[in-house]
């Protein structure tokens, strides 16, 4: 068995290898060095594509989220898994409707799963939020990139008459991810009030004016 960084480092090479081999017109998105790996991209498919690696020696976070084009209903897909060596804090899984709601990822369910938080109103029912076993970790990655595959795939309508309804959904789910205090403790303990901010409001979950 390898260890969860391990799976957390894999699971980010395949989210990474999809997004190349299944998007048109694939762009980097620059973006300024915080200290750890981000990778931004645009493309046909959608607006922003962001995985973020955060890697110390025994803790792992992988986080991957991507807005579909504002002419587009299409849901928010999000993946969050953190780590150390030998267990999972949690791993948070969703396509978050905007005027689209997909259905359920799986119909599986996983032990110790976690409560929604306050904020959480943005993600969908069918939401997977659990403190995994290793192998249920492997399970859940693997579905995800199975899903990401499929998802890329989707994303070609467009409903240019809800223009408005799709900005404000995609802006309500970057502002109530701004609303977790646990990711933004860390972020702006690491980086400081200022750049913290900054990090969160710009790189992390922007908001489109």
């Amino acid at each position: 068995m390898t260890s969860f960084v391990e799976l957390i480092s894999q699971t980010a090479d395949k989210f990474e290898h999809i997004i190349q081999n299944h998007c048109d017109n694939l762009k980097l998105i620059p973006t300024e060095d915080f200290g750890w790996q981000n990778t931004r991209w645009s493309s046909s498919q959608f607006r922003m594509a962001h995985v973020e690696r955060f890697t110390q020696p025994k803790f792992s976070v992988l986080h991957m989220v991507i807005f579909p084009h504002v002419v587009d209903p299409s849901p928010i897909f999000g993946f969050d898994i953190i780590a150390s060596d030998t267990k999972a804090t949690g791993v948070f899984f969703d396509r978050s409707p905007t005027l689209e709601c997909w259905g359920p990822i799986t119909h599986k369910t996983y032990t110790q799963e976690r409560i929604r938080p306050n904020w959480g109103t943005i993600f969908s029912d069918h939401w997977i939020a659990c403190k995994p076993t290793y192998t249920e970790a492997e399970e859940i990655c693997t579905l995800a990139c199975d899903t990401l595959t499929d998802y890329l795939a989707r994303l070609t309508q467009t409903n240019s008459s809800n223009l408005h309804h799709i900005i404000q959904a995609q802006n309500n789910y970057s502002l109530k991810q701004r609303e977790n205090i646990h990711t933004t403790a860390v972020i702006r303990k690491l980086l400081g009030e200022e750049r913290g901010s900054h990090f969160i409001n710009e790189i992390l979950f922007p908001v489109i004016k």
